[in-house]
């Protein structure tokens, strides 16, 4: 509402952008200000800086260790020890621009997709594989089943045809025995002509 009228308010330890016709104009600092938007001028954007505080009052405190000619000598020294007091800070929350949550959040969307597609892959061979080893396995089984089935069938055949071969023979064997033994005692039961 106060922008329609003009006015804006900045908070603490924030900087607005300023734009006037579409061009940076200048940072406003905290506190109200003025834009009339009949004039093009407008607010870009907010910037917060709270990150920025400790690399500004680290850089207090080692300029004022020193007087303006050797701070300046030693500018190197104070930007190596700036960035070593940064390196040892801790981030606490980094909140990236709302295009690259987006990107970032379709990315790993399709990294999980990606991951379940591969791990339901996997899942998928790792049942597929032993199905197809139990029912070769079977297969095999029942092959082996049959042909040793087939050929105790074959054997059983075999033996009972040599069986009844056998009894065939030695029943041939009698009776030939018997007619044999028939005419013996047929012959010699015939008076003898003489």
């Amino acid at each position: 509402m106060g922008q329609a009228f003009g006015c804006i308010q900045v908070d603490e330890s924030t900087v607005a952008v300023k734009e006037k016709c579409g061009k940076f104009d200048s940072e406003l600092d905290p506190g109200c200000h003025c834009l009339p938007w009949c004039l093009c001028q407008r607010v870009a954007g907010k910037v917060s800086l709270r990150v920025q505080q400790l690399d500004v009052r680290f850089i207090r405190v080692s300029v004022s260790k020193k007087n303006w000619d050797s701070a300046f000598e030693e500018k190197n020294d104070m930007a190596k020890d700036v960035k070593d007091e940064l390196d040892k800070t801790l981030i606490m929350d980094i909140e990236p621009d709302s295009d690259v949550k987006k990107a970032m959040n379709e990315k790993n969307a399709e990294a999980i997709k990606s991951a379940a597609k591969n791990e339901a892959e996997a899942e998928k061979i790792s049942q597929i594989k032993p199905a197809k080893g139990e029912a070769k396995a079977e297969e095999i089984s029942q092959i082996k089943r049959a042909e040793g089935e087939a050929e105790a069938e074959e054997i059983s055949l075999i033996k009972r045809a040599e069986g009844e071969a056998e009894a065939e023979e030695i029943s041939l064997i009698k009776r030939a025995e018997e007619r044999a033994e028939a005419e013996k005692s047929h012959r010699s039961s015939e008076p003898r002509k003489g």
